[in-house]
């Protein structure tokens, strides 16, 4: 081909590398394009080919950078109920216990790709809810950091909150005896409970006479919590006024303090709970939380496990707990 034409006619656009011939003359101090038939316009091409290719490539880092910069640790979830998704995707099979009336009767394999409830994010491990029975997976087999990113975006993304007009402020519950155990100092100024269609504080000074906790970990989105707390209500009413040395405490797991305030209505729960924005920080209580739920936990004073839903990593069940309660304090009468 001549080297004053081109497919498109003897003059191309300028910036393509024929777009003048090498005998015009080029101002000093601007560029011109040249000849594809020179050496040097073989250069400029190759030069033109590589600079296109830098400039796809810097595209390219940009997005994995702003990818990377989105993506989130176990950890950071963990730490970050708000990136909690409701359920995850399993991708390796799953044994889980089948249940009878709240106690294990056997156990099935749960196939991959099943959808499990979350119950708790940990930065080892995950609790999950299939169908009531609980599971413990490692994050990496689930799509937990997948779903997570996308609602960091999508927060990010989101518009900031309206500035809310001030909250009338709680009163503050009276302060703990010197005289209360490791636990009552942990919880008293943290309880709640429900006084007609409200929850307002519990005065620290209610759980001076008391010797024994039950710690009952529940939430409104299970199903077998859902089932198992009117029994719970109804031995309660039953014991609490012949034994003032014994409480329950409810700790919940719902996702939000209107859900847990919600459950709480719904059930008529009689007993305290600890306040929704006090849970995740009091390590006194939740380190007695079991690997699922509904799990009931009876203490002493000082935090001694007396009864347990889990005998180690096998689920028994809360009936279990209630009948060592009713020994206990019959015992003690």
């Amino acid at each position: 081909m001549p080297r004053d034409k081109c497919p498109r006619g003897p003059r191309c656009d300028v910036g393509q590398p024929w777009a003048v011939s090498l005998s015009e003359p080029v101002p000093f101090g601007q560029s011109r394009a040249v000849g594809i038939g020179s050496t040097d316009g073989i250069g400029t091409l190759l030069s033109a080919v590589m600079h296109r290719f830098l400039v796809i490539a810097l595209g390219l880092i940009g997005v994995f950078s702003d990818s990377y910069a989105q993506s989130v640790s176990v950890q950071e979830v963990a730490a970050d109920r708000r990136l909690w998704p409701v359920q995850v995707t399993v991708r390796v099979p799953v044994k889980v216990a089948t249940l009878v009336a709240g106690k294990p009767t056997g156990s099935i394999e749960v196939p991959a790709g099943r959808l499990f409830r979350v119950v708790r994010v940990e930065p080892t491990r995950l609790l999950l809810d299939f169908s009531g029975s609980q599971a413990v997976v490692s994050p990496s087999d689930t799509d937990l950091l997948e779903l997570a990113t996308a609602r960091k975006a999508q927060l990010a993304a989101a518009p900031p909150p309206a500035t809310p007009a001030p909250a009338t402020p709680r009163p503050v519950a009276a302060p703990p005896s010197l005289q209360q155990g490791v636990i009552a100092k942990a919880i008293a100024s943290d309880l709640v409970a429900l006084d007609g269609d409200q929850v307002k504080p519990v005065p620290g000074a209610a759980l001076d006479p008391v010797k024994y906790y039950a710690f009952y970990f529940s939430a409104s989105w299970c199903g077998p919590c859902r089932r198992f707390t009117p029994q719970l209500a109804a031995f309660y009413r039953e014991l609490k006024p012949k034994h003032p040395e014994f409480e329950l405490v409810f700790v919940s797991s719902d996702r939000s303090e209107p859900e847990m305030e919600r459950y709480m209505k719904e059930a008529g729960m009689p007993w305290p709970a600890l306040e929704f924005r006090s849970i995740r920080s009091n390590r006194t209580v939740t380190k007695h939380a079991g690997p699922g739920i509904p799990c009931l936990v009876l203490v002493d004073a000082d935090g001694k496990v007396l009864s347990h839903s889990y005998d180690g990593e096998t689920y028994v069940g809360p009936s279990k707990v209630v009948k060592d309660i009713a020994q206990l304090l019959q015992k003690k009468s």
